[in-house]
């Protein structure tokens, strides 16, 4: 397995270079060596041009009309970007399962972006039974806007939701793992969106707190330096509604942003590996696109 490569894998659609530039020069810049992947739906000639001339490998993917059962469902953003949700799997599922990697680098790419190579981590992190490491957003589904309804949708059970909602709620834009365990992950977020009124977040945090992912899944704590998904002004924005959140972290607990070099760190001093988020703080967002400019 140590002869293997690793990969890192990113679904992306439309949106213009600058968008995805902080997370395309990070992960260059971090030290990963494994093989970069996109796969991707309407991006302009000259994001793919930036990306391959970067070293990743550009794959189109097409995403279909919503399925029959999804047509009329209302979730937060625009009705392709929810679409979009439960359809990105899909290929890249296929794509692990035609080939032979050790680990995989699953995340968005429009608010995430690379302070070090993952790689290391998962190395020392994913050993025994553990295959999979899932980011959490420091607080239940109870009182969010988003993740509470997306879990009911994909649960069907009432006494599932209550007992999903309860745990720490879960984003798809930050997975890692084996690559086979990633695989039977992706393959069932997909198709579980496809039998149920579902986006792919309800999906993934309804399987990870079940039967058999629950017993390979780990989800790392605030200090862990895998990953974090924070801005500054989270712990105001948990109690602005809509939301009406209730953070997991005490806030001498919370996450370091260092202004001046456009680093995020645990309360211990040390390097988040990924940060997704970031730019939902303005500030942040122009000190991230500025830093990973060129």
């Amino acid at each position: 397995m140590a002869n293997k490569q690793d990969v890192s894998i990113a679904v992306l659609y439309g949106m213009q270079w600058s968008d995805f530039r902080p997370y395309a020069v990070s992960l260059v810049r971090s030290g990963f060596k494994g093989v970069r992947t996109i796969f991707a739906n309407g991006i302009t000639d000259e994001t793919r041009t930036n990306f391959e001339a970067m070293g990743f490998l550009v794959f189109d993917i097409d995403i279909p009309a919503p399925a029959e059962h999804l047509a009329g469902l209302q979730q937060a953003g625009n009705a392709f970007a929810h679409n979009f949700g439960t359809q990105r799997p899909l290929v890249p599922m296929q794509f692990l399962e035609k080939s032979d990697f050790r680990y995989v680098i699953w995340t968005g790419a429009r608010d995430v972006f690379f302070q070090s190579n993952p790689i290391p981590w998962m190395e020392k992190n994913l050993i025994g039974d553990k295959e999979l490491a899932l980011a959490g957003l420091r607080h239940t589904s109870v009182g969010c806007p988003y993740n509470d309804g997306w879990i009911r949708n994909a649960a069907q059970d009432d006494d599932l939701w209550r007992e999903v909602r309860q745990q720490e709620a879960l984003c798809t834009d930050i997975m890692v793992g084996t690559s086979d365990a990633m695989h039977d992950l992706l393959r069932d977020i997909y198709y579980g969106c496809q039998y149920y009124p579902a986006v792919d977040q309800g999906m993934m945090n309804c399987l990870a707190r079940t039967s058999p992912y629950k017993e390979i899944a780990l989800v790392p704590g605030i200090d862990e330096t895998i990953a974090v998904q924070w801005w500054p002004e989270r712990r105001i924005n948990a109690c602005t509604p809509p939301n009406h959140l209730t953070i997991l972290n005490s806030p001498e607990n919370d996450p370091i942003f260092d202004e001046s070099k456009g680093e995020v760190r645990n309360v211990h001093g040390e390097l988040y590996s990924m940060v997704h988020l970031y730019d939902r703080s303005p500030k942040w967002g122009k000190i991230i696109k500025e830093k990973y400019g060129n």
